[in-house]
């Protein structure tokens, strides 16, 4: 009679190091679900601010818009740059950058003396503002086909989830205190994604990207059945810039409009719920 026993044993041992690796994966995805919370709740908190900022300088609404355009334009360019860097040193590495960056700009803001420092945050800001594209290809790393979608869209859920908090407490507070101290604590938030940093590991996938990025182009160069149009990337792209276009006018003119339209063109915390709710 064969004996099964050493073969039985090596699929238990392969079974549990299978489910060790999947309990990991699935913990590490969860430590960046918080971690872009605290990073979008960071933002948000900013958000509600900016009029109070510009107005402090004595600036228009012609100013507003530029201020958020800067951050749209600066992290238009620094994304796929980003994209290239986390690729070559890995999803973690971006993370910490974004980190940094949002705190410094944050802080910047607090400090600023003129509508020039401003600008100078926001660049910061965009540079910086990574973070969404290297969590998203995190999760793809430690994910199958199958599961990740559920995956990406309760990464979507943390984003979100922050950036309808973040300007609700800002608008809360900064009727409360003056903006640069919120601006501070939204600095000071990034204590909490040191410490989640600390306990996230480095996904596996970047490395292996890396290496077979050149075949990988050459597979779908080479395969026949491939569709010859291949103009659908440049629908995706108009249709992200539209919606982009759309999201930094409403951030840039939402609050001006609702405030002077039913406020009487008084900033108080009404008008920023109200920007929310819409």
């Amino acid at each position: 009679q064969a004996n099964f026993g050493p073969a039985v044993t090596g699929g238990r041992v392969v079974a549990m190091c299978l489910s060790t690796m999947v309990t990991d994966s699935r913990r590490a995805i969860y430590i960046l679900y918080l971690i872009m919370f605290v990073d979008f709740f960071q933002w948000g908190l900013l958000y509600p601010l900016m009029t109070k900022m510009v107005q402090e300088f004595d600036k228009g609404i012609t100013f507003i818009g530029v201020l958020s355009s800067t951050y749209a334009i600066s992290n238009g360019i620094a994304t796929p740059l980003l994209g290239v860097l986390m690729d070559r040193i890995g999803r973690k590495p971006v993370l910490i950058i974004s980190v940094a960056g949002h705190t410094a700009g944050c802080i910047v803001t607090g400090a600023a003396q003129s509508y020039e420092f401003l600008i100078a945050s926001r660049i910061i800001i965009g540079i910086t503002g990574g973070s969404p594209i290297a969590a998203a290809a995190y999760v793809a790393d430690l994910t199958t086909e199958e599961d990740r979608p559920g995956y990406l869209t309760r990464l979507q859920g943390a984003h979100f989830l922050g950036m309808v908090l973040g300007p609700v407490s800002g608008a809360v507070v900064s009727d409360l205190v003056d903006w640069r101290v919120v601006c501070y604590a939204a600095a000071g938030m990034a204590i909490f994604n040191v410490i989640f940093l600390v306990f996230l590991p480095e996904s596996q996938g970047f490395a292996q990207d890396t290496a077979g990025a050149v075949e990988d182009v050459t597979v779908v160069v080479q395969d026949e059945n491939v569709d010859e149009d291949f103009t659908w990337p440049y629908w995706i792209f108009f249709i992200a810039f539209f919606q982009g276009l759309a999201f930094a006018t409403f951030e840039a003119l939402g609050t001006v409009y609702i405030q002077d339209e039913y406020f009487d063109g008084d900033i108080d915390s009404a008008t920023y719920f109200a920007s929310i709710a819409i």
